[in-house]
């Protein structure tokens, strides 16, 4: 019963958010490191293949509605 729940707080994992600060450093220790620090703490989500590629398109997609909002 402990070892499950230490399994689930070590491994949870949620949608990746590109305005999440924690997030963003947790992807930035990936990029660094060519690892996750405590294994992927990420949903893949359809469509995507893997998840650095869904990371990298979520964060050019949050600066490229940023900057639309800039303009209007």
């Amino acid at each position: 019963m402990i070892l499950n729940k230490l399994s689930q707080a070590m491994y949870s994992r949620r949608i990746f958010n590109p305005k999440n600060r924690k997030d963003l450093d947790a992807y930035g220790y990936f990029i660094r490191n060519s690892k996750w620090e405590n294994g992927c703490p990420f949903w893949l989500e359809w469509p995507y293949q893997s998840v650095p590629a869904m990371i990298k398109d979520k964060i050019v997609r949050n600066m490229f509605n940023a900057d639309r909002k800039e303009l209007i």
